[in-house]
C-alpha cells in the first residue's frame, strides 16, 4: 500500500501530464498560425495520449478514481484519431472493445489497492471547507473538459476525419475558465496548469474557424471509375480534415460516398466502356452532364475536381466555361496525348488550372503549354509492400470490372489457360473478382469456369494485391490491374476483346498513334508484358505467352515502372497541397 506521505511526494509528478496537456494546444496553435487555419497535427494526439497515460498514472497513486477513468478512455479517444489520421483504419467496433477494456482495466486497478474512498482530496494537503457553489463549478469545468471530447470523437466518426470543430473550442474555452478557477481556490497546481495555459490558443482557434467558414467554398468532385473513386476518396479524406467546414458534393462511387461526399449522381450512370458504349448511354450521360452544370452554375467560384474520364472531363470543362463558372476546374490523371495527339494539350490548357498525373512521362508533354501540370505519382504505391510470399505455381486471372468485359474477357482467359496446362505441370487457377458484382454475378462467373471443366477460387477485391503476391503468372484485361501486376513484379499477359465498332476506332485512328496499350509497357517504354488486344484474338498465342512466363527462370525487372509512379513524397499529400494552392 502506498502511504499518505509518499502519496504527497509523488505528487509533483501529475506536472509532466499538464506539461503535455498544456504544450499540445500550443503546438496546435503554432501550426495553426502557420497555415492561417485551425488545423490538427498528429503531434496533438500524440502528445494527448501521453498525457493521459501521466495523468491516469498520477490519479491511480492520488486515488481520484473518476478522473482515473476519465483518462484510460481519453487515451483511447486520442488513439482513435491517430487511427483516422493514418492509411490503415481500424473498425469502429475496435474502439468500443479498447473503452471496455480500458474501463475493466482501471476498475480492477483501483479494487487491487483496497483504498477506504476511492476519490481522495486533490492537492497537497487538504482543503478543510470548500462551499457547495465551488464544487458545483469545478464539477461544470471538469465535465465539459471532459465531453468535448466525446463530442471531438462523435464529430470526427461523422467527418470519417480526425477534426477539432468549433464547438469543441467553445466548450473547451467554457471549461478552461470554470476548472481553472476550481483549481486556483484548491490550491491544485497540478490540474490548473492544463486549462490556464490553453485559454489563448482556444480563443484564437474560434477565431480562425470563424474566418474559415466564412471563406471555404463548394468542392465538386467527378469519379465515373473504381479507381478515380478509390484515388478521389483519399484526397476528400484528407482535405475533410484540413477544412471541415468545406461542403463536398459529387459524381460517386462507393469509396467517395463513405468519405462523406453528397452524392449528385452514382458513377455507375457514367460508366461506359468503348465509342460504342458511349453511343447507347447517350441520354444518361446528357442528363448526368446538366445536372452537374446546374450545380456549379449556382456556385460559380466552386472547385471543381475530375479524377480520371479525361474525355467527359474536358466536355464537362468546356460547357461550364462558357456558362459562366469561374471556379478552379483540376484534373487528375492526365488524357493519353501520346494516343490521341498534341491538340487535346492545348485544350486542357484553355479550361483546367491544374493537371496533376501519376506518371512521370506525362508532365513532358505539356512542357510547352500554359496548364500548370506536376507529376504527384499513383496513390496506390503508398499501399504496396514488397511480398515475402514465396510464389505459387497459380494462374491469377483478372477479367475486368464490368460485368459485360467479364463475360467477354473470362472466357478468353479460361481458354487459353486450358491449353496452357496443357504443357504444364498442375496450376491451380483463382478468378479476382471485382467489387461491387452481385451473388448472381458471381454464379454465373463459377458456372463459366466449369463449363470449360476447371476448378478456380474466386477471390475477393481485398485480397487481390494478396493474389498478385503470390501468383507466379497472370492473364489481365487492359487496364490498370496490370500497373498493380508491375508493381507486386507479377508477369502478366494483357488481354482485350471488343466490340467491331471499337475495333475499327482502334485500328485506323489510334492504333497509327500508338504501338503500346498496357500502362507498364506504355510507362517503361518497352514490351514488358505481351499484348492480345485486337480481334480476333487467338487463345492459342496467349497460351504460348502464359506458358513462356510460367516456365521463365528470369523474371522481368519492373523498376523502370515503380519509378515512373513512386514520387520521392506521399501523392495523396502532393495533391492536396497542389489542390489547396488552387483555392
Amino acid at each position: 500500500m502506498i502511504t499518505e506521505a509518499l502519496r504527497s511526494a509523488l505528487y509533483p509528478f501529475g506536472f509532466l501530464s499538464s506539461i503535455a496537456f498544456g504544450s499540445r494546444f500550443l503546438v496546435q496553435w503554432y501550426a495553426s498560425e502557420r497555415q492561417k487555419r485551425s488545423v490538427v497535427p498528429k503531434a496533438f494526439w500524440y502528445l494527448s495520449f501521453s498525457g493521459n497515460l501521466l495523468l491516469f498514472l498520477h490519479t491511480l497513486i492520488q486515488i481520484q478514481f473518476p478522473m482515473c477513468l476519465l483518462n484510460s478512455l481519453h487515451m483511447v479517444l486520442a488513439w482513435r484519431n491517430l487511427n483516422l489520421m493514418g492509411s490503415h483504419k481500424k473498425p469502429l467496433k475496435m474502439v468500443f472493445i479498447l473503452l471496455g477494456i480500458a474501463a475493466l482495466v482501471t476498475t480492477s486497478l483501483f479494487i487491487l489497492q483496497d483504498p477506504e474512498t476511492w476519490i481522495r482530496p486533490a492537492g497537497i494537503g487538504k482543503q478543510t471547507q470548500v462551499p457547495g457553489f465551488v464544487h458545483l463549478i469545478g464539477t461544470l469545468g471538469i465535465g465539459a473538459f471532459s465531453l468535448r471530447f466525446w463530442i471531438q470523437w462523435w464529430k470526427a466518426e461523422q467527418a470519417k476525419a480526425s477534426i477539432l470543430p468549433p464547438i469543441f473550442w467553445w466548450i473547451s474555452l467554457f471549461g478552461a475558465v470554470l476548472a481553472s478557477s476550481y483549481f486556483l481556490y484548491l490550491k491544485d497546481i497540478v490540474n490548473l496548469v492544463g486549462p490556464s495555459i490553453a485559454l489563448i490558443p482556444y480563443i484564437r482557434n474560434l477565431q480562425l474557424l470563424a474566418r474559415e467558414k466564412s471563406s471555404e467554398p463548394l468542392f465538386c468532385v467527378v469519379a465515373t471509375e473504381p479507381s478515380g473513386d478509390l484515388i478521389a476518396s483519399k484526397i476528400i479524406l484528407k482535405l475533410k480534415q484540413r477544412h471541415p467546414y468545406m461542403r463536398f458534393v459529387g459524381v460517386t462511387g462507393p469509396k467517395l460516398t463513405e468519405a462523406g461526399v453528397e452524392t449528385l449522381f452514382d458513377m455507375q450512370k457514367l460508366r461506359v466502356m468503348g465509342l460504342s458504349g458511349v453511343l447507347l448511354k447517350l441520354p444518361t450521360i446528357w442528363s448526368c452532364f446538366r445536372k452537374l452544370k446546374q450545380v456549379l452554375k449556382q456556385y460559380p467560384n466552386a472547385t471543381l475536381l475530375c479524377v480520371d474520364s479525361p474525355s467527359f472531363s474536358l466536355r464537362l470543362a468546356k460547357s461550364v466555361r462558357k456558362s459562366g463558372f469561374k471556379g478552379k476546374i483540376i484534373q487528375m490523371v492526365a488524357p493519353s496525348v501520346w494516343a490521341w495527339g498534341e491538340k487535346r494539350v492545348d485544350a486542357f490548357a484553355k479550361y483546367f488550372n491544374l493537371l496533376l498525373t501519376l506518371y512521370s512521362f506525362e508532365p513532358a508533354y505539356f512542357a510547352n503549354s500554359s496548364l500548370k501540370t506536376l507529376w504527384v505519382g499513383h496513390p496506390m504505391v503508398e499501399n504496396l509492400q514488397k511480398s515475402l510470399i514465396p510464389r505459387e505455381k497459380l494462374i491469377a486471372l483478372f477479367p475486368g470490372s464490368r460485368p459485360k468485359e467479364i463475360k467477354k474477357n473470362l472466357k478468353l482467359q479460361l481458354q487459353a489457360v486450358q491449353l496452357a496446362l496443357k504443357e504444364l505441370e498442375p496450376h491451380k487457377i483463382a478468378v479476382s473478382l471485382a467489387p461491387g458484382l452481385t451473388n448472381d454475378e458471381q454464379n454465373e462467373i463459377t458456372e463459366t469456369i466449369k463449363s470449360f471443366n476447371l476448378e478456380a477460387d474466386l477471390v475477393p477485391e481485398k485480397d487481390r494485391y494478396t493474389l498478385m503476391s503470390q501468383a507466379s503468372g497472370a492473364l489481365a484485361k487492359s487496364g490498370t490491374v496490370t500497373l498493380e501486376l508491375a508493381l507486386h513484379e507479377t508477369e502478366a499477359v494483357v488481354t482485350y476483346r471488343m466490340n467491331q465498332i471499337d475495333y475499327l476506332f482502334i485500328k485506323y485512328i489510334l492504333k497509327p498513334k500508338i504501338s503500346l496499350f498496357s500502362l507498364p509497357n506504355i510507362i517503361s517504354g518497352k514490351k514488358l508484358f505481351s499484348e492480345h488486344i485486337y480481334p480476333p484474338v487467338s487463345p492459342a498465342a496467349i497460351a504460348q505467352d502464359l506458358i513462356r512466363i510460367l516456365k521463365n527462370k528470369t523474371p522481368a525487372s519492373f523498376e523502370t515502372v515503380r519509378q515512373g509512379c513512386t514520387p520521392a513524397e506521399s501523392p495523396i499529400t502532393q495533391a492536396v497541397l497542389a489542390i489547396e494552392e488552387e483555392f
